[in-house]
Formats: structure tokens, sequence, C-alpha cells
């Protein structure tokens, strides 16, 4: 399996040499590096001298094997792995930073988050402040069952709206989860459940209060419209534990807790520390294409 999946990446990685060359391309932009035709095209980048640049997509917190802890990495970098990061935020590029230090190849720049610069721009300042909004709560689901202390807390807080959101890769548990809240939260009219799209989140970010999620970026998404995240899941502790500690996101696995932070808020104030303006990004990638860069194999 592994050689036939070598096998893809190389000759799929001599397509994009021979297309890239053909489109005379300055540059390649991908996301998601845990793919291999991301690392075919990485590896195509590489064999053209074309550079090559990973847009971030999640948070990659401190134990994601693609964005930490490289060690052995040749003087020229992996062949595998994009030459620049774009990196929401300066917690991402610090990251990178602490073990591409040792080459000169791989490079982090923080090019903030175009997708959601573009979405929070148009917002009137008090459209940004979930004091202005209603008591609704947004649970960004993932692939993990539904705790009962999060159900005791909608029983528990009635006056609230809650919101559950299927992760966009798995709309296809929703008839699962939707089965699961009917059967434990019957007699409460105080929630719903809905699909997701592209767009879905967003939009109900902008009228939410409060956040509820497993580990997933969307708190750093959350974040960026003014609204504080609740982590429920123990994955958190791991990709996201030096934020908890700093009290930019809080933790919960009980009832108890989660109803102290539901009902205190006691979150950080300070300015969102994992996306700045999309604005930077352009600059970086127009002075990565005039510098003319050709570093081939």
């Amino acid at each position: 399996e592994i050689e036939r999946v070598l096998q893809f990446i190389c000759l799929v990685g001599c397509y994009f040499k021979v297309l890239l060359e053909t489109c005379n391309a300055k540059l390649s932009l991908s996301s998601v590096i845990p793919h291999i035709r991301t690392f075919a095209l990485t590896l195509g980048s590489r064999l053209a001298g074309v550079p090559s640049v990973d847009v971030q997509h999640g948070h990659g917190g401190e134990t994601h094997p693609i964005y930490n802890n490289w060690t052995s990495i040749p003087l020229n970098g992996y062949q595998l792995l994009p030459k620049y990061y774009w990196c929401w935020g300066e917690g991402a590029k610090s990251r990178i930073l602490d073990w591409t230090k040792s080459n000169r190849f791989h490079q982090a720049f923080i090019g903030g988050n175009p997708w959601i610069s573009s979405l929070i721009e148009p917002l009137e300042e008090k459209e940004r402040s979930p004091a202005t909004r209603g008591g609704s709560i947004l649970i960004s689901l993932q692939n993990y069952d539904i705790p009962q202390f999060l159900l005791h807390a909608i029983k528990h807080f009635k006056d609230y709206n809650w919101r559950f959101l299927c992760h966009p890769l798995h709309n296809h548990l929703f008839e699962k989860y939707h089965l699961y809240l009917t059967d434990n939260l019957k007699g409460f009219n105080n929630w719903e459940i809905l699909k997701s799209t592209k767009n879905e989140f967003y939009s109900f970010i902008k009228e939410a209060s409060l956040h509820i999620t497993g580990w997933s970026s969307t708190a750093h998404e959350a974040l960026s419209f003014g609204v504080q995240t609740i982590l429920i899941h123990k994955n958190s502790l791991f990709e996201l534990g030096l934020d908890i500690n700093r009290g930019i996101f809080r933790y919960a696995d009980n009832f108890s807790d989660l109803k102290k932070i539901i009902e205190e808020r006691n979150f950080t104030k300070e300015k969102n520390p994992f996306m700045d303006p999309a604005s930077l990004g352009m600059k970086e990638i127009n002075t990565i294409i005039s510098q003319g860069n050709k570093e081939k194999v």
C-alpha cells in the first residue's frame, strides 16, 4: 500500500511539473497538506522550481503531525512539504518556526484568513459583539458522541436556543445525531440540529452569544466574530492546551464546569491571537513572486 501511494505521488507529481512549466506558473497554492494529491503538487512544484505555498486549514495544534515536531530535516527541506506556510496568525507561525529554523528551505509567514476577513469587514461594530445577540448557543459537531453533560445543560438552560451544526464532512451522521437528540431531549423544544453547507457556520455564528465544540478550529473562527468557545472533548487538551491555559478558550468535561462557564463567561479578553488581517497574505505572495525563486531538486 505504501509503495502504491508513493508511485501515485511521483507519477502525479511529474504531471504537475509539466503543467506548472507549461503555464509558466509563478507559484502553487494548496491547502490540507496531508493528502496525496497535495503531496504530488508540492513535489511537482519542487521539480519545476516553482515555490509551493500551503494555506493554513484548521488550527494545526501542538500535536498535529504535519505542522509540528519534524526532526532530522534535510538542509534543502522535505520534497513533499511546502516551501512556504501561509499561517492565520502568530500562533501557527511560531509552531512551524520551531522546527523550520534548522534548515534554509521551509519558511512561514502570517497571511491571515482571507475568507474570515471578507465576512467580518462588512459588519458594523455592534454586529461583531455577542452582547447584542440573544441567547443562542452554537454547537459545532465533530465525529464523536454527544456527551450526556451537554444534554443536561440544554435541559437546565431552557431559555437558550441550542443549535447543533454538523461538520460538512459528517452530514451523513445527521440522522444518527437527530435520533439521539430526539430520544434524549423529549419534552424540550429549545434545540435544533442542521446539516452544514459551506456558509452555514458563518451565518449562525453571527447570531450566537456562545460557541461549543470538541476541538475544532471553528473555535478560532468564532473568536474572530467576538464569540467565545467552550471545548468539551479531551482532544482539545492536546490540540489547544496552551490556549485553554491562557483562558482564551475554556474546557469542560462535566455538567458542573459547563454550567459555571456558561453563567460566568470568564474568558481572557484580548485581540484574536490566531487570525491577522488577510491583506498581509497578498503582500507576502507578491514578495515570493517577485523573488522569482527557482530551486529545483
